[in-house]
């Protein structure tokens, strides 16, 4: 995985920006729109199941970030507590990705 990113960074150093915009554009749509439709369900899940905001924006963290990115958003918000649940489920995402 850690050798793929040199090679997309060169790829990308190496076209124009006029080639890799209108694909581009249309990926961060795609990548917005899957994170909104995401953040949405969790607020209404969370919500629903009358679990607090902290919480339910560090589920959503996890997911989308993975596990480092999951604890950086819990110690943001002062949830120490949560630290092992935010590595937890961001360490099950990446595990399931890989299968």
């Amino acid at each position: 995985m850690l050798l793929l990113l040199p090679f997309f960074s060169l790829v990308g150093l190496q076209s124009s920006w006029r080639e890799l915009f209108p694909p581009g554009g249309w990926i961060l749509l795609l990548a917005l729109a899957i994170v909104a439709v995401q953040a949405i369900g969790l607020l209404i899940l969370g919500r629903h199941q009358r679990i607090g905001l902290p919480k339910v924006l560090l589920a959503s963290q996890a997911v989308i970030g993975g596990p480092t990115t999951a604890v950086a958003v819990a110690a943001a918000l002062g949830c120490r507590e949560l630290f092992l649940p935010a590595m937890a489920l961001g360490v099950e995402k990446a595990v399931t990705l890989l299968r």
